[in-house]
């Protein structure tokens, strides 16, 4: 279904979900879910709504507000509330939410670990990229089948909710969090074509702010990072199938193949068909 909220982008998606009277004795169960893009002026205030939320926020600024806590929800962030009571937020950018409300007999037993092992409702998690992946597979269920698994929800229900209690790194801020984050954004989209403003606002970062801290926290340049992760799965596919080299240049992301050759010889020293060759005399 396609939200009519008022400041939410009529694009935005949200389906319900009617437990059965085992799934709420036995398992995690969702009521609503959906991905929504809500504009600046977006804000929901409730005393109560009966059951948990999670929230992922894939892009923008959203600020939280329980009787107990308030703060900022940046991108590869998860919000977690009790909306058994109060609870407001409001975006403070044009910003894109994954969120799930949802329920179970150890609901409240996990949000209450979770506020303590956090100290507040908003976490910065270890592998925000598997968060976001969770997220979009227990919405995706939904949008795809009008007939669910209950049992199989309560699984990933209940995998994204432990994934939520691995403690983060106490030095990492963060700031490198989301760097390291746009790093695995890269790996596992590097056959397509991805842009420095594409990844430098998905983590609310200028692109020249962007680029000159990811190089200080990965080591390189986004571009050449790139560069040298499809160079890595063109090496793979060279070494490991029979697949043309032009079909690896474009599975490995080189859209225009002539280029392939000369970027894959700086870096290797040697053509493809030259690798191949040494590999191939190896084995």
């Amino acid at each position: 279904m396609f939200s009519t909220e008022n400041n939410v982008d009529p694009k935005s998606t949200y389906f319900f979900n009617t437990p059965s009277t085992g799934a709420r004795e036995l398992f995690f169960y969702p009521t609503i879910l959906g991905n929504y893009t809500y504009s600046n002026a977006y804000n929901l205030k409730r005393s109560s709504f009966d059951s948990f939320l999670v929230m992922f926020i894939v892009s923008g600024n959203m600020s939280i507000k329980t009787e107990y806590f308030e703060g900022d929800a940046l991108p590869g962030n998860v919000v977690f509330l009790d909306c058994y009571r109060m609870h407001e937020y409001s975006a403070n950018a044009r910003s894109q939410v994954l969120w799930i409300h949802f329920d179970g007999s150890l609901a409240r037993a996990y949000y209450d670990r979770f506020l303590s092992a956090k100290n507040g409702n908003i976490s910065v998690p270890v592998n925000p990229v598997k968060i976001q992946r969770c997220f979009e597979d227990i919405i995706g269920t939904y949008e795809k089948s009008l007939s669910v698994d209950e049992a199989v929800v309560s699984l990933k229900i209940s995998a994204l909710l432990t994934e939520l209690l691995i403690k983060e790194t106490k030095a990492e801020s963060n700031k490198e969090s989301l760097l390291r984050a746009a790093a695995s954004y890269i790996t596992d989209n590097f056959a397509y074509d991805i842009s420095l403003e594409e990844l430098a606002s998905k983590i609310g970062l200028s692109p020249y702010y962007f680029s000159r801290e990811f190089k200080k926290e990965i080591g390189v340049p986004p571009h050449q990072y790139l560069l040298e992760t499809r160079i890595s799965y063109a090496e793979y596919l060279l070494s490991s199938t029979e697949k043309p080299v032009s079909e690896i240049a474009y599975l490995s992301g080189f859209k225009d193949t002539h280029l392939f050759t000369p970027c894959f010889r700086k870096r290797t020293g040697m053509t493809p068909s030259a690798y191949r060759d040494v590999k191939r005399a190896i084995n």
